[in-house]
């Protein structure tokens, strides 16, 4: 959760706050997945359990404590209605597909481990992409942020376009969630009362940035950058000095230009779902990135919302995905509507009128039927079930 941003190496503290909010989800579930994750660990018979066998052997189950997560102050994460809550609600069906363990020598399979953090990494991104739309101070929308998933097996079409731009909506998200942060913290910090010249007092006795720089000279090349980029902000709504230091240091974080040498948020958080097998294409290096989740990533998501034994049609299936997480597979009445409403616009192919729902549709249905959970019939209807026995 950890691994891709500077600013994680220099507040190694940061980095555990995804885990801790992943914990809290997991711990909110009606469920046994705690238990269940405890024993596969502990087990020692499989290879992900050997792994942790330096830390987890002769050890007591309890003796293991985790900080509790502190709700931010900018609204409840698990707020009625947040995605949080969509994700509890994913962990007590996900659990149900997880082996119990029957006895001192039973196996338990590392699939089970993999299933529950791959959830947890689509869990991340997609709090990450929705926590502006339930934070702002109004204009909210009523559907979560989409994301389409590319199905179609090239990038030249209508479908690949709405992908890649519901990825850039990701983005920008992300950017609006970060400086709601960055003005709450500066309000709550008192630099409402600050006028220019207590401002550039600060920054010219270097009391303004928290960096990590070995020589004083990269600190006061930085300083320097950044009084460059406070002269420079404006704020079209609210020109006074508290909002023109808003945009600037938000302006700072979401710096493209690499004149701080920093990892952006937006790029981080590109890094994590490209790693975690939600982007194609991968690399640091790739450009115009779309939502194609690796096989061993769509399986959790599928078996979030299908419980063993139950059967839904392949259209319910795109239905409870679209509405609970905002994934866009194609085969709901819905769809246009929802990507409208984020102003995604998807028209026809040179070869299909609508290929979110036949070319797209199809791909996913493929999809899903290499994990062996699709079955068509003669009268055209896909069934999705998960039979008791994959438990």
């Amino acid at each position: 959760m950890t691994s891709m941003s500077d600013w994680f190496v220099a507040y190694r503290t940061i980095g555990v706050t995804p885990s801790n909010f992943i914990y809290a989800v997991i711990e909110r579930s009606n469920s046994d997945i705690q238990e269940k994750l405890s024993d596969q660990l502990q087990d020692h018979h499989d290879a992900i359990s050997l792994l942790f066998r330096p830390l987890a052997k002769e050890g007591e189950k309890d003796n293991v404590t985790v900080s509790p997560w502190q709700e931010p102050e900018l609204g409840d994460a698990f707020d009625d209605g947040n995605m949080a809550e969509e994700f509890v609600s994913g962990f007590d069906t996900l659990s149900l597909h997880l082996k119990d363990s029957n006895g001192d020598y039973d196996l338990n399979y590392a699939r089970d481990l993999r299933r529950v953090i791959k959830f947890s990494g689509f869990l991340f991104y997609v709090y990450m992409a929705n926590r502006h739309n339930e934070i702002r101070e109004n204009g909210s929308k009523e559907e979560p942020v989409p994301l389409v998933f590319n199905y179609t097996g090239n990038t030249e079409n209508p479908v690949a376009d709405a992908s890649l731009e519901s990825f850039r909506v990701v983005g920008s998200q992300i950017q609006l969630a970060t400086r709601l942060g960055v003005k709450h913290v500066l309000d709550r910090d008192g630099y409402k009362s600050y006028d220019e010249d207590d401002i550039f007092r600060e920054l010219e006795n270097q009391n303004f940035l928290e960096l990590n720089r070995k020589k004083k000279d990269k600190e006061d090349q930085d300083y320097e950058k950044f009084e460059q980029v406070f002269r420079a902000s404006r704020d079209p709504d609210q020109d006074t000095t508290f909002h023109r230091l808003v945009d600037a240091v938000s302006n700072v974080i979401h710096d493209f230009s690499n004149r701080f040498d920093t990892y952006t948020p937006q790029s981080t958080a590109q890094t994590y779902g490209w790693r975690a097998g939600l982007l194609k294409p991968r690399g640091n290096r790739a450009n115009k990135r779309r939502f194609r989740p690796d096989p061993e990533m769509l399986e959790p998501i599928l078996l979030s919302v299908i419980e063993p034994g139950q059967s839904m049609s392949l259209q319910e299936l795109s239905e409870e995905l679209r509405s609970r997480y905002g994934i866009i597979v194609g085969g709901t009445e819905q769809d246009r509507r929802h990507l409208a409403e984020w102003d995604i616009r998807l028209g026809a192919s040179a070869s299909q009128s609508d290929p979110l729902n036949n070319q797209n549709r199809d791909g996913f249905k493929d999809a899903v039927s290499d994990l062996g959970y699709a079955e068509e019939y003669a009268d055209g209807v896909t069934i999705v079930s998960v039979p008791e026995a994959e438990i």
